[in-house]
């Protein structure tokens, strides 16, 4: 099991942008047949641009959780990832910026971070999910008419997804402890 999850957390690597954002692919493996580096090396840092939707790597939640997940919440990338989602992420529940699919991973992944990026993050959504609830404990459709800046915007059409995403964005305070990331566990603030 241990060298699957090393060849993982490799391709993961070679998925991280040099901003510090996480792709769906590894920009290396293109169909002409090229060959991604051997020994889990990460890919030359070329500037690549993200390719999901050309502003914002959507998946830096996902790369982020899970190196966390594997021992790795002290590492460079780790922390790169964090400061990517700090200064890029964005949270308009009625405009293009309701990712509620990537937000649910950034969600997780920065209360693993705990402290102040705990705190600027949670300020962010929080408010945002309260203030869009149906009365029947729904969420209302997402982006007030704008196309989600979202790879997969599939919880637009879909009552249960979207509300299942918020739901668990919201109950992160339950079922993960903040951290201060270095490993100190503390109650978040809700």
């Amino acid at each position: 099991m241990s060298s699957c999850i090393t060849k993982a957390l490799a391709f993961i690597a070679r998925c991280q942008d040099p901003s510090g954002g996480y792709s769906y692919k590894d920009p290396d493996l293109k169909k002409n047949g090229a060959k991604r580096p051997r020994n889990g090396a990460k890919r030359p840092q070329n500037g690549a641009k993200p390719k999901e939707n050309g502003k914002y790597f959507t998946l830096t939640g996902v790369g982020m959780l899970c190196n966390q997940m594997w021992g790795k919440a002290d590492s460079a990338d780790v922390k790169k990832a964090s400061k990517y989602i700090l200064e890029n992420t964005r949270f308009d529940y009625n405009t293009q910026y309701c990712d509620l699919y990537g937000h649910y991973y950034e969600s997780q992944a920065m209360i693993r971070r705990g402290g102040e990026e705990w705190k600027q993050y949670n300020g962010l959504f929080r408010d945002q999910l309260l203030n869009n609830q149906n009365e029947n404990g729904s969420w209302k459709v997402p982006g007030g008419g704008e196309k989600p800046r979202a790879v997969a915007p599939k919880f637009v059409k879909d009552e249960f997804y979207r509300t299942a995403l918020c739901t668990l964005m919201l109950e992160v305070y339950y079922r993960f402890l903040s951290s201060d990331g270095g490993g100190q566990r503390s109650i978040p603030e809700i």
